[in-house]
């Protein structure tokens, strides 16, 4: 059971369309529990940390809180803000748009700016 970090970084890569990932902890750990936090979610990792999480899967970590992750055990896979987020916004706008109501996305108004 469980996965190593290294495979998990590619699955992550594939289910988020091929965004650069920073890699925090050994690439060969194994992990049998992982979080994932879209955006912006270096906040939690103290919590998942508490919360035995081998590895929070997420955007827009800093170096020091990376850092303090890995000094808690913790491997991080920081696939950007807006691949982590994005493709649960478009699932809401899909949803939202079965309702029968005029909807406007404004998605495009805040492309990734890190990306082509």
């Amino acid at each position: 059971p469980g996965t190593t970090l290294d495979d998990l970084a590619r699955q992550v890569r594939d289910a988020l369309d091929d965004p650069p990932l920073r890699i925090c902890g050994e690439r060969s750990r194994r992990l049998e529990r992982v979080a994932a936090i879209p955006g912006a979610g270096a906040d939690f990792l103290g919590l998942a940390a508490q919360l035995d999480v081998d590895c929070v899967v997420t955007g827009d970590v800093r170096h020091h809180e990376a850092r303090r992750a890995q000094d808690a055990g913790l491997a991080v896979i920081d696939a950007g803000h807006v691949a982590t987020e994005r493709p649960g916004l478009e699932r809401l706008l899909i949803s939202l748009a079965s309702l029968g109501t005029e909807l406007t996305s404004l998605l495009d108004l805040d492309p990734d700016p890190w990306r082509d």
